[in-house]
């Protein structure tokens, strides 16, 4: 597992939330899970989420849908 920072906009400001996961994806799922999809600011499928892990920094960039059908992956809801 490694730590990740997710990253993207809500209706109080911008979000930057540490998590461990094993994946970028996953990372994204999680934040998102915990706390909530709804109240990101002018949300669309397309928004962007970006995760960043923090040993190497290397980034990923990710839609509001594919982080949607990731946290529904999780709770085996897919």
């Amino acid at each position: 597992m490694n730590w990740y920072s997710v990253q993207y906009a809500d209706d109080n400001g911008m979000v930057s939330q540490p998590t461990q996961a094993h994946t970028h994806l996953e990372a994204a799922g999680n934040v998102l899970l915990d706390r909530g999809f709804y109240g990101i600011h002018d949300a669309t499928p397309t928004t962007p989420i970006m995760v960043v892990r923090y040993h190497d920094y290397l980034a990923g960039s990710y839609t509001l849908r594919e982080v949607e059908h990731e946290a529904n992956r999780i709770v085996g809801l897919v």
